[in-house]
């Protein structure tokens, strides 16, 4: 009696903790390495659906981060994969937000960076030009700088930043749960016009909202260090009129806010919406609400979880159209995940050029583009597909075609045996690489010629050369750089490499060119998410339990 009890236990421990590895058990996310910048090491970006046959190339603007992710940093990728720019080289180690922007009429990137506390920041606003060199640095005024979740150049001022804070702010909410002596993490933003550094407008949430409309309650034992979190900004943005959209995570609303008084013109969604919603208009925890079509109607992410609580079975994409007159709000489009998932925090669903859609997904790994319908023409993962909910995110993704960029640095390269490998991170305008090797470094001949096809590319070299080097060559025959004079020998450096001023007659419209797309398999069924995970589990911890209890 006691073997067969024995023999039931270690099945039931076998089970258990096979079925607790089944959760648990992750794949690392997938990296790119590079023989001509070893010290490189940014997440890949993975094609997990076949792009459409007039799917437009491009380049994606992300922030990798997470648990799994080794060297945070900004990274922009081309849409077939291949790297770009990786901002660790730089020493940049963490952002959030990067992307291109309108200042002034020209193209620029622009991102946060800065110490993240909990779900926010305290951190400053930069702008870089198309040489990655740092225009702009600047902050909000309020007492923690500037806040992670949103800086946006508003394309109706084209020369201002919307800039949210958050800070400990010490109040008495007994009214709604608290002590009377109590602190609450505010929540707020400014707009600053970006070449003065002046403060334009200033709001702040807990003078103009109800604290009870939070669906985070308050507690008693709120310090000035752990703060009730109870309206959680994420976005802002501002129409011609000079008022303001906001977003608040925890109250489920978006507001209109007069961008005079600061008061709410009218919220939507959440507690005490002004509208009436359409039966599958509802969204959860959003974030990233923006005005579309002439401020007819409003785009968002709906996240529909916050971590520990699903709303729904999974995230999405909204476009809301809005009545002004009947004060309904109803559902144009929804874009939906490649998988079902409910996305606990992050992510944003931003409107293209060409009337398609980009989705980022937060804390899921993956981008997304959709037609205006809601069908889906491309999709990728940043590590991998199955990286969600802490091991990879990525708070917003954005697209660009037109960027063009044009590294002070030289380019990089390295020898292993007959091979010289180059690469130039960065470096948009790059078409071709010229190979020259020679006996000394005054005979540098050219040998070869091969067109630039991916990050990096690989050129053979005569076994007999004693030195080489690599030029760029952009449209035109134009000379962009060249790397350092390298020694066959053992590899060093003899001679430094040059960077060429950028043409200054580059007004060119190229359309950007992206190599063959290798998809990855997705093997996990679509309904294969974490509550599913737990539910197999509970169930093979109940057969265990019944089993070893009865027979």
């Amino acid at each position: 009696m006691k073997i067969r009890s024995l023999s039931r236990l270690g099945l039931y421990a076998l089970l258990t903790s096979s079925a607790i590895r089944f959760v648990h058990a992750q794949q690392p996310p997938q990296t790119l390495t590079f023989h001509s910048d070893s010290d490189l090491n940014p997440l890949a970006l993975l094609i997990t659906s076949e792009p459409s046959s007039d799917y437009e190339c491009g380049y994606y603007f992300t922030c990798p981060r997470g648990t799994n992710v080794s060297t945070p940093g900004p990274a922009i990728y081309k849409s077939d994969g291949t790297l770009v720019w990786t901002g660790a080289a730089d020493g940049i180690d963490d952002c959030f937000d990067l992307r291109t922007q309108t200042l002034n009429g020209t193209e620029v990137m622009t991102m946060w960076v800065g110490e993240v506390i909990g779900g926010w920041g305290d951190g400053r606003a930069i702008i870089l030009n198309s040489t990655y060199n740092i225009i702009h640095n600047f902050t909000a005024t309020f007492p923690t700088g500037t806040d992670l979740h949103e800086f946006q150049i508003p394309p109706v001022t084209n020369s201002t930043a919307l800039l949210t804070s958050y800070y400990p702010l010490n109040m008495d909410f007994s009214s709604v749960g608290g002590s009377g002596d109590d602190w609450l993490l505010e929540c707020a933003f400014q707009e600053i016009d970006i070449a003065t550094n002046t403060v334009l407008f200033s709001w702040n949430a807990s003078a103009h909202v109800s604290l009870s409309d939070s669906y985070i309650s308050a507690t008693s034992d709120s310090t000035q260090d752990n703060p009730w979190d109870f309206f959680h900004i994420n976005s802002v943005d501002k129409d011609a009129d000079g008022n303001y959209l906001v977003s608040a995570r925890h109250y489920h609303q978006i507001y209109k806010v007069d961008g005079q008084s600061g008061d709410v013109i009218w919220s939507l969604g959440g507690k005490t919406s002004s509208w009436s919603l359409c039966s599958n208009c509802n969204f959860e925890w959003q974030h990233f609400g923006r005005w579309r079509d002439n401020y007819s109607a409003i785009s968002l992410f709906d996240n529909a979880s916050n971590g520990s609580e699903n709303d729904e079975s999974t995230g999405r994409g909204m476009i809301l159209d809005l009545d002004f007159d009947s004060m309904d709000a109803t559902l144009r489009t929804e874009f939906l995940p490649l998988q079902s998932h409910p996305i606990q925090s992050q992510g944003n669903t931003e409107l293209l050029p060409s009337g398609d859609w980009l989705l980022g997904w937060g804390s899921s790994p993956w981008i997304s583009e959709y037609r205006a319908n809601g069908s889906m023409i491309y999709s990728a993962a940043l590590g991998g597909q199955d990286l969600s909910d802490g091991p990879v995110a990525n708070y917003r993704a954005f697209k660009s075609l037109t960027w063009k960029a044009y590294p002070t640095a030289p380019p990089s390269a390295a020898i292993l045996g007959t091979n010289v490998y180059v690469s130039w991170n960065g470096a948009t305008e790059v078409q071709a690489w010229e190979a020259l090797a020679g006996d000394t470094m005054g005979s540098l001949n050219s040998i070869a010629n091969v067109s630039r096809t991916s990050f990096e590319t690989n050129i053979g070299i005569p076994s007999s050369s004693k030195y080489v080097q690599l030029r760029a060559y952009g449209s035109d025959e134009y000379i962009l750089g060249s790397t350092d004079v390298l020694s066959t020998g053992n590899g060093s450096t003899v001679a430094p490499g040059r960077v060429a001023k950028p043409p200054t007659s580059d007004s060119s419209t190229s359309t950007i060119s992206c190599g063959s797309y290798s998809v990855l398999q997705i093997t996990t069924s679509p309904a294969l998410n974490t509550r599913t995970n737990f539910t197999f589990v509970f169930a093979l911890l109940s057969f265990c339990y019944l089993w070893f209890s009865f027979c």
